[in-house]
Order: C-alpha cells, then structure tokens, then sequence
C-alpha cells in the first residue's frame, strides 16, 4: 500500500513537472522573453537549479535559490536606481519561476528516493527472512544455518546419525562465462531437480550459492556413501542442453560428506568439514 502510494506521487509529480515546463514555455514566447539574450541566461539558470534541486537536499537548494534571487534582485535594483528605470516585469517573473522550480523538481527527487530507500529495504529484508531460493525452489544458506543446529541437538540428544553431503557443480564460474547467468541458473534448476528426485522426501535440501547443494540427511556413513554415489550417477547422465554450441559440455561435481560425531562443535564446524571431503573428491 505504501509503495502504491510512492508511485501515485511520483506519477503526480511527473506530471505536474511536464505541466509546469509546457506552462513556463508559453509564457516565455507570450511575455516575448526571447528578445533578450539576459533571458536566455535565466532560463539555463533555472535548467541548473532544477538539476541541483533533484541531485542536493533541500535545505541546501533553498540556500541556492534565497542566494540566486537576492543577488538577482539586488542587481536589477542597483540598475533601477542607478539609470532611473522602472524594473521590468520579465525580473518578478524569473523571482517566481526560479523558487516553483525548485519546489517543484526537489519533490518529486524527495519521493524518488524515498521509494529507492523503501525498495533497499524491501531487498534488505528479503536476504535476511526469506529463506527459498526463487530459482530452484531449493531453501537458502540463511535456512541451512538456522536449522543446522537442530540436527545437531538432535544426535547429541538422541544419537541420530546425521550426515551433510555437499554437490558442487565442478567449474561452476567457467560455465557462466560459457553459457551466460540465465542459462547456467536454468542448469542450476535441473541439477536441483534431478539431486532432489534422487533423495527422500524427508531429506532437507538447500543451495549455499551459485554452484553448491547442501542437503541434510538422516542416515550413518555407510549409507551415505549409496547415497552420494546415486546423486553422483544422476547428475552424470544430465547434460547442460541439445543447442549446439553445448553439445560437448557436460555437468560434472564435487561430492564431499561428513557423518556428525563428537567432534562437531556448531553449524560452521559442520560445512567445514564437508567442505574438506569435497576437495578430496577430483
């Protein structure tokens, strides 16, 4: 509802913007401004002050423009006096338009940024409570470490044999330079989905980062070994597509597991040591 909001201001202030722009171009030919070259310097004054009003806070833009119309109104003053001439009108016209303008441009860069700010926020929060990865479907390292614990408390309380097995796509950086960031993430969603078919229901699953699975399972290390070696023969019969130019790339991986034991002291100590049997498997 709030970002709803922001946009229909925006679109406000758009608007009034093109409205205040066509309004101060037909005045500028109605009142004949453009017979005089010292107009023509206003104008791109006014073009400077709305680009300081959208890029600088608004406090320092009023201090431009009180500067820029005392000045201004100063010298014509000063002129007045000194050559006994009444002050055109085109002067009280360019006092206006100068601070409008102003007004009106430091608006809509106000509610610009507060919807920059609102969406920073929305990323923001996403990285830290969303917990699924939109791609693959598979949860995220922000749920891994959160959960990690409870598998843990889990064998220390009631001797349950907890394995973590770690699937790294092998060259995983060189491939994305190959095929592109859009076709790697569709590799990424069928590598999700042919490990995830290979495992049980029960088995929880995760995707660390761009190229490594995680997957959390309830069995001892002899039956994690079957275990690694099915997802491994999955994976081998997967290729990255039938387009031509990737006919000879095939999808290889790491492996690595670790059985929970004594020795596990937290969540990182965990994945560490997964990680260590996954660089032995070349």
């Amino acid at each position: 509802m709030n970002d709803y909001k922001a946009n229909n201001k925006i679109d406000i202030s758009i608007s009034l913007l093109i409205a205040y722009f066509l309004i101060l171009s037909i005045s500028f030919n109605y009142l004949n401004l453009g017979s005089d070259i010292k107009n023509y310097i206003m104008i791109t004054l006014v073009m400077i002050v709305a680009l300081a009003s959208y890029y600088l806070s608004r406090t320092f833009v009023l201090v431009i423009i009180l500067i820029i119309d005392f000045v201004y109104t100063s010298y014509n003053f000063l002129i007045s006096v000194i050559s006994n001439v009444k002050i055109e009108e085109e002067v009280f016209f360019w006092i206006v338009i100068i601070p409008v303008t102003a007004l009106v441009v430091s608006f809509l860069s106000e509610e610009i940024k507060n919807l920059e700010n609102n969406y920073a926020k929305i990323i923001s929060y996403n990285e830290k409570f969303i917990k699924v990865d939109i791609s693959t479907g598979l949860r995220n390292l922000s749920a891994f470490m959160e959960e990690m614990p409870v598998y843990i408390n889990l064998y220390k309380r009631y001797n349950v044999h907890v394995s973590l097995i770690l699937v790294r796509i092998k060259h995983g950086n060189r491939l994305v330079k190959i095929v592109g960031k859009e076709y790697f993430n569709k590799v990424l969603v069928k590598c999700s989905e042919e490990l995830s078919d290979s495992l049980r229901f029960e088995d929880r699953k995760y995707i660390l980062d761009d190229d490594t699975f995680a997957f959390i399972i309830i069995s001892d290390k002899d039956g994690t070994s079957i275990v690694k070696n099915r997802l491994k023969k999955s994976i081998g019969e997967l290729k990255i597509g039938k387009e031509q130019l990737y006919n000879d790339l095939n999808i290889e991986v790491q492996i690595g597991s670790y059985t929970i034991n004594e020795s596990i002291n937290d969540s990182m100590d965990f994945i560490e040591r997964a990680e260590k049997e996954l660089e032995y498997d070349v």
